[in-house]
């Protein structure tokens, strides 16, 4: 927000979600969330408004009364993202949010995630469970022993350069295969799919006429994508052998 992280004053517009954080188990949710609101220097008036607001959005509100110590780990998570809110804050720093949070809990974690950044909010989301970064960052940066080494949209990240996956309605000759080869069209077959490689739209319409012209039926083509682990994991094996 164009202040240094040394002005305090900053903060004021920051939420924060760390890892493992803790409560005390004898106060109930509200009381929770009151006692961190006094603590953010909210107004007393205005506080058990706010309170009501941020307990609906986390689906908490049925439990604003019941003790800390009966909590399970996910509704501990719900009461943190709404601490962490509590100051109506323009950018959220959130800590493994959904780690030890079983199914159905994480759904519930990412849909709030959601709503906080269709608010306007930017939520910055620490993670290992690559498989949530990906359903709901906008942008990921993959570190590696504190070191950023790949920032991108998870379409640039996961998409397979030069790859394309054909769904067709039988098979591919062994003649096709063998001209689109001929014109370093490498071709794959994995679980009766096609992995034609072509390096832009022009290479991509050229396979899609010699297809044609073999009277192939294409059902489907998309762009071949990895999952973000995998492009995790090849990142950091890259950076490791250099």
């Amino acid at each position: 927000m164009g202040h240094p992280i040394s002005d305090y004053s900053i903060k004021e517009k920051v939420g924060y979600l760390p890892e493992n954080h803790r409560y005390p188990s004898y106060l109930t949710g509200e009381q929770v969330l009151s006692f961190f609101g006094k603590l953010s220097g909210l107004n007393a008036a205005d506080l058990p408004q706010r309170i009501d607001e941020l307990l609906a959005i986390v689906d908490m509100t049925q439990w604003r009364r019941t003790k800390i110590k009966k909590y399970s780990k996910g509704m501990l998570q719900r009461i943190g993202l709404a601490q962490a809110m509590l100051n109506n804050p323009e950018v959220v720093f959130l800590d493994e949010p959904t780690d030890g949070v079983d199914p159905i809990g994480r759904k519930e974690i990412r849909d709030v995630l959601r709503r906080i950044r269709d608010d306007g909010k930017t939520v910055f989301l620490n993670s290992h469970l690559l498989s949530e970064v990906e359903l709901i960052s906008d942008r990921v940066g993959i570190l590696n022993k504190g070191v950023l080494i790949k920032t991108g949209s998870i379409d640039a990240l996961t998409r397979a350069p030069e790859e394309y996956i054909f769904r067709t309605g039988g098979p591919i000759s062994a003649e096709v295969r063998s001209e689109l080869s001929s014109r370093s069209y490498g071709v794959t077959e994995r679980d009766r799919l096609y992995y034609i490689r072509a390096e832009n739209s022009t290479h991509l319409n050229t396979v899609i006429d010699i297809l044609r012209k073999h009277d192939v039926q294409i059902e489907s083509i998309v762009p071949h994508r990895t999952t973000l682990e995998e492009s995790f994991i090849s990142l950091i094996q890259t950076e490791t052998s250099q």
